[in-house]
């Protein structure tokens, strides 16, 4: 298993290759703490800041982050319906 992640992107643009596994939790939490403040600033449904992909094997091939991705409930539902039950979104709801 690889220590890095090989395909890595932040809104949309390649970034890098290599973000080292041990790192991706930090990661996550930045770009939550992030989407918090859009939420609350927006008082949008829904802000997605990560989608982290997994192969068969369980390895994860592909990390995306998000810095401003806020979407109403409709939105939300057509864009994560068709995600794999293995991928990972990391979002933001509001339930008010």
């Amino acid at each position: 298993m690889s220590e890095h992640i090989n395909r890595v992107f932040v809104d949309g643009i390649y970034r890098y290759s290599g973000l080292a596994k041990k790192d991706l939790a930090a990661t996550k939490k930045d770009f939550r703490q992030n989407a918090m403040k859009v939420l609350k600033d927006t008082g949008v449904a829904h802000v997605v800041y990560c989608h982290i992909e997994y192969n068969e094997d369980g390895e994860i091939t592909c990390a995306s982050f998000y810095s401003n991705l806020p979407m109403d409930e409709a939105t939300f539902d057509e864009r994560t319906r068709t995600i794999p039950g293995t991928d990972f979104i990391g979002a933001i709801h509001n339930h008010a």
